[in-house]
């Protein structure tokens, strides 16, 4: 079974204790029926689902750094950008997003130092690596067996094949392995590498049309009537008219948004938390930094898409509740990552966080209980007793109970409120 995300609350309580006390107001024992079980199952994730999303509650609030795009990787593999798809990164060096233009990174010839004691490496690349001679990029290089070539190096680029950079040791040998060079986005004057990237921009304004007998050189925008697209030459020529992926780039609008779900093809990677509601979003962390400025924001269809002028924000957001399903567990079950059980040993809902074959949910290194937030225990086990006391033909009680779990839950948002003066992250819904 596939499931929802698993989140750590400041305060929790086990998910058996809210069923346990549930069972009690409407039996007067712990221990339910099976057929009580399951429908208590199916009304306390309502109920949970209804109370965590009726108030912003500071135990589900979460503040995240967010970039629009994921970082720049040097060993990544990055396609060009076309018409239809933009590569786009974030560089922490320039604070600046990049479209790539050229297919990352290039494969290198050799890779070979200048002799013992010599620590200057030169490398080479066949195919020609499409950098000015003399310029000074910043260079990635992975893959070498001989571990001192591997890193992140400001280049000189000595002719159309071969760039040279000086390591902080000698390496004892030429390089040997899968030899590769990523181009990173700035030189070493943080100036873009326009033969290789394109500063990410909401909209592109060249000068001019695309002319045939304009000698173009690298950088120059143009704008090509025939398609209505923006390109960035990337080899200097004449008569080289767009799309020609050998001489131009295509540009593609870059759009400030952030991906509400991280396990996505993602901005910002699993390590992100996957985003319920959004309260606000800020040029800082609003929490620690006195001038924060508040950023204007949509929610749309590609995710939260953000106005102003900050390249990197914080995103104040609500997480998503915790779904309590899932099949009871067996010693044969195969259960690939995020799966979800239940446990009869312990009365818990677990998700897997391991692929595992056998271990059972009490493994830690394979499963994560889901806990329940104590802020809601009392009025979800309540409001559940009252569902079940409704389906079981006890209308007339139901009503009254769901009222006093509504009360249970109003005591929970005055300490909050009132008690602890956070109005400012809280609205209340009225009835």
């Amino acid at each position: 079974m596939d499931s929802g995300p698993c989140y750590q609350f400041v305060r929790t309580v086990t998910y058996k204790s809210v069923l346990d006390r549930a069972n009690v107001h409407f039996a007067g024992k712990v221990n339910a029926t099976a057929d009580d079980t399951a429908s208590l199952n199916v009304f306390i994730n309502a109920r949970y689902r209804e109370f965590f999303e009726r108030f912003f509650w500071q135990e589900m609030m979460r503040v995240e750094q967010r970039t629009f795009r994921p970082a720049y990787d040097g060993t990544a593999t990055y396609a060009a950008s076309t018409a239809t798809a933009a590569t786009e990164v974030y560089y922490w060096p320039s604070e600046a997003y990049y479209q790539a233009l050229r297919n990352q990174p290039v494969t290198l010839t050799t890779l070979e130092r200048g002799g013992t004691g010599n620590l200057t490496a030169t490398a080479t690349y066949a195919a020609g690596h499409n950098l000015t001679v003399g310029s000074t990029p910043r260079i990635t290089i992975s893959g070498a067996a001989q571990a001192t070539f591997n890193g992140t190096w400001t280049a000189t680029v000595t002719s159309s094949t071969q760039f040279t950079y000086v390591m902080p040791a000698d390496p004892g040998a030429d390089a040997t392995g899968t030899l590769l060079a990523g181009i990173n986005p700035t030189n070493s004057g943080n100036q873009t590498v326009t033969s290789h990237w394109a500063v990410g921009e909401p909209e592109y304004t060249p000068s001019n049309e695309w002319g045939a007998t304009v000698a173009y050189s690298v950088g120059t925008l143009v704008y090509q009537p025939l398609d209505g697209r923006t390109y960035q030459c990337i080899l200097a020529h004449t008569n080289q008219q767009p799309p020609n992926t050998s001489y131009w780039g295509v540009l593609t609008p870059f759009k400030r948004d952030i991906d509400f779900d991280p396990s996505a093809t993602s901005n910002q990677g699993a390590t992100a938390t996957a985003i319920g509601e959004v309260q606000d979003v800020w040029s800082k962390h609003p929490w620690i930094v006195e001038d924060a400025e508040e950023q204007d924001f949509s929610l749309t269809s590609d995710g939260v898409v953000v106005r102003g002028g900050s390249q990197v924000v914080y995103l104040h957001f609500r997480i998503r509740p915790n779904d309590f399903t899932g099949n009871t567990w067996v010693t044969s079950g195969v259960h690939a990552v995020g799966d979800q059980v239940y446990y009869t040993v312990t009365g818990e809902y677990y998700v897997c966080i391991q692929a595992t074959s056998g271990q059972n949910p009490a493994t830690t290194t394979h499963w994560t209980k889901l806990d329940f937030p104590y802020v809601l225990k009392a009025a979800v086990a309540h409001a559940a007793y009252a569902d079940l006391l409704k389906v079981t033909g006890k209308s007339s009680k139901w009503g009254q109970e769901l009222k006093e779990a509504y009360r249970l839950l109003q005591i929970e948002f005055d300490k909050v409120e009132r008690l602890q003066g956070q109005t400012k992250q809280l609205n209340v819904q009225t009835r």
